[in-house]
């Protein structure tokens, strides 16, 4: 994998389902601030076949969409303008936050998503593109049963039901991410980090031109991974 040059202009990494500390050091600079995605307002996506489509932005105010022909992404202008206008004064309190608490220069910065959808992919591009970041998204890629072996050591451990609902739908989100160009010629770069194979993890640079590389390493991990969930979430149930 090449690694991108980050001596020049201001980068945000969106670090998906993983921890900024175990992230090797050939993929990310050596100095950013990790920053909340809680401090931003984000928003999801409700379609109704018996009602009007709305965006609940994350106050859990419905806003209903009128007037619009899908897809609600980033391809569509009255979609932009609509979620623009929703995120107005989120997207003015970062402006003013970033550039109060770093008025020399920006820093580098990194979002850590453990609930990965992709209208938080497009809040963030919202947010930090009009400030001059390119956008590096890194996701890695483990298995369910080193998830669960992990949660066990916890203090406070979830459900195992838990960890199998989010880590389907992260799996969902990843698979669903190759079809939204709108989203992908926003990314500098996507990068995997694949961590199926114990021995090593396999770093690959997905992006390409508007488009992301489907490796088979990845494709065979995350099916198999898939089918794993599905026999968990079967003798769970089986249990209950």
């Amino acid at each position: 994998m090449n690694k991108l040059n980050y001596q020049h202009d201001i980068w945000c990494f969106i670090n998906c389902c993983g921890n900024h500390e175990d992230l090797p050091d050939n993929i990310i600079p050596a100095d950013y601030e990790i920053m909340d995605l809680e401090d931003l307002t984000t928003y999801e996506v409700q379609e109704s076949e018996i009602d009007r489509d709305s965006i609940v932005t994350s106050d859990g105010v419905h806003h209903p969409i009128t007037g619009m022909i899908p897809p609600y992404d980033l391809s569509n202008e009255k979609y932009v303008s609509l979620v623009n206008s929703l995120l107005k004064g989120s997207l003015h309190k970062f402006a003013n936050t970033m550039h109060y608490s770093w008025p020399d220069k920006l820093p580098n910065i990194m979002f850590e998503l453990e609930n990965c959808h992709l209208e938080d992919f497009e809040s963030l591009i919202q947010h930090v593109k009009p400030l001059g970041y390119h956008i590096v998204v890194i996701w890695s890629l483990s298995n369910i049963y080193d998830l669960i072996d992990k949660n066990i050591h916890r203090l406070n451990p979830d459900s195992n039901q838990n960890i199998l609902i989010l880590h389907r739908d992260n799996l969902d989100t990843f698979r669903n991410l190759y079809e939204r160009k709108d989203l992908i010629k926003n990314f500098d770069q996507v990068i995997v980090i694949d961590r199926y194979d114990q021995k090593a993890p396999i770093i690959s640079s997905l992006k390409e031109n508007d488009s992301l590389l489907l490796h088979e390493h990845i494709f065979n991990g995350v099916n198999k991974d898939s089918l794993a969930i599905n026999d968990l979430e079967y003798i769970d149930t089986r249990m209950h």
